[in-house]
């Protein structure tokens, strides 16, 4: 089997702010293989960049630090490595392309003058050779008669000429992995599909693998192996997901060719098959529909065709009925559950939802501030649960009464919020400050998991005394 080309372990990076030490990145581990690309997908703020800062050596002096884990390159620990170290691996063997171009090039020197210098610094070429290379280097990132665009300033190239640039200052080395955070923001539609067809040609003709860091779903089937193949997502917001220039059909149809290699016309024809085993009325005709001609509940059906494109193994739906009525959320379950049964796929539901959980879980696993309380058998949970939280979960709950009185049941509240990240390291129970059970050793010591015969598991150390 092939050895990874970086294997990250149990990375935990933190920062210091003006409230104490806050873990942003708390034990992630993932391993990308030569020539692959995998993508770290999120909305902003969840630490994708962070991650990548952290693997380059460039988390910001004096706040950031890796507090824990290995970042393995070749054989060689980066997270242990020291500066001169790090300084010789980037733009060597690994490089970075950021969010904004015209943040990164130096206005007052020419496009030339800035891949030159990368070239004099990290590989030893002359002026005359290093010059020679970035027309080169312009040409293979296909920017236009490169001879006389290797004079230009940034302020004279488009926002995609400008980000070709910066693909290219990346590449100048050759590294064996290329990390692209954000590469294609504030583009337009057609230049970020001609951003992604050049990574992609460059990483089969290099061998480079790539990691794409980015929020967007179909920048993730455009670009990516790993994400989107074997495990595929539903976001809640389906209208934030669907690209709105696009047809429903072009857009199932570019994961179909991006990730199983069929034609225009097979691509086609599977995404009308996809279509109609979503649900989706007269697919055929549906299919040339943009997303905005489309229900809230027929857009969330997309999504779930686009998921299920590659049959893959694993399906992660986060939230998939938020802001859907009742009656289509019923009918979005029925069509996840249905599609578990006939294809086999794994379902991971993400929700706060404790009816949408009773509905399509068979097991639940209950987390507070990052930390896992409570897993068992879903009926099992519900009607004995052992964590005070989960309880105040299913207390929240509103039922509807057989017969209607004049008393009702008055529906409990968990008081107080969710801890502050910087608590979220701390050895203690982070629900101490909202629960009623709390002792001196919840305030001292994580509570550890305790099991019980029917498999269900609880993290508290009042555990027995509620049962």
């Amino acid at each position: 089997m092939t050895e990874p080309l970086l294997s990250v372990q149990n990375l935990r990076i933190e920062l210091n702010t003006r409230d104490g030490v806050a873990p942003v990145i708390d034990d992630f581990s993932f391993d990308l293989f030569p020539g692959e690309a995998i993508s770290f997908v999120g909305e902003s703020g969840c630490g994708k960049s962070m991650t990548a800062l952290g693997i380059m050596g460039l988390l910001p002096d004096g706040v950031g630090k890796i507090a824990s884990g290995s970042i393995n390159f070749a054989g060689e620990d980066l997270a242990t490595a020291d500066d001169k170290r790090l300084r010789n691996i980037r733009g060597n063997e690994i490089s970075m392309i950021f969010q904004e171009p015209m943040t990164s090039l130096n206005p007052v020197y020419t496009i030339g003058e800035q891949i030159a210098e990368v070239l004099r610094a990290h590989q030893g070429l002359s002026r005359q050779a290093s010059w020679s290379k970035a027309i080169e280097l312009l040409d293979a990132v296909r920017i236009p008669n490169p001879q006389a665009r290797v004079s230009d300033y940034p302020f004279q190239m488009s926002g995609g000429q400008r980000q070709r640039v910066m693909i290219a200052i990346a590449l100048a080395c050759e590294p064996k992995i290329l990390i692209a955070d954000e590469p294609t923001t504030a583009l337009d539609v057609t230049v970020q599909a001609q951003i992604f067809d050049l990574l992609n040609d460059l990483r089969k003709q290099t061998g480079t693998a790539i990691i794409l860091i980015t929020h967007d779903m179909g920048a993730v089937a455009e670009m990516a192996e790993r994400m989107g193949n074997e495990i595929s997502m539903i976001f809640q917001e389906p209208m934030t997901s669907l690209n709105p220039v696009y047809t429903i059909g072009e857009q199932i149809a570019e994961v179909l060719r991006a990730h199983q290699g069929l034609s225009r016309q097979a691509s086609w024809s599977k995404a009308i098959e996809l279509l109609d085993a979503v649900r989706i009325p007269n697919p055929q005709a549906r299919v040339s529909d943009y997303p905005f001609q489309m229900s809230g509940g027929q857009r969330q059906r997309v999504m779930i065709a686009i998921a299920l494109a590659c049959e893959p193994k694993i399906l992660i739906a986060d939230e998939p009925t938020t802001a859907l009525d009742v009656t289509v959320q019923a009918q979005i379950f029925d069509l996840l559950n249905d599609l578990r049964k006939q294809t086999g796929t794994a379902i991971i539901l993400i929700t706060h939802d404790m009816g949408a959980v009773a509905e399509m879980a068979e097991r639940m696993i209950v987390m507070y501030a990052g930390r896992k309380v409570e897993e068992g058998p879903v009926q099992q949970v519900i009607d004995n649960a052992g964590h005070p939280y989960t309880q105040g979960l299913i207390s929240c709950v509103p039922h509807i009464l057989e017969k209607l009185t004049t008393e009702r049941q008055t529906l409990q509240e968990v008081p107080g919020i969710v801890p502050s990240l910087r608590d979220f390291g701390k050895d203690q129970c982070l629900f101490a400050t909202r629960c009623k059970y709390v002792s001196e050793k919840c305030n001292n010591v994580r509570p550890t998991e305790i099991e019980f015969e029917s498999s269900q598991t609880v993290a508290c150390w009042h555990t027995e005394r509620k049962q």
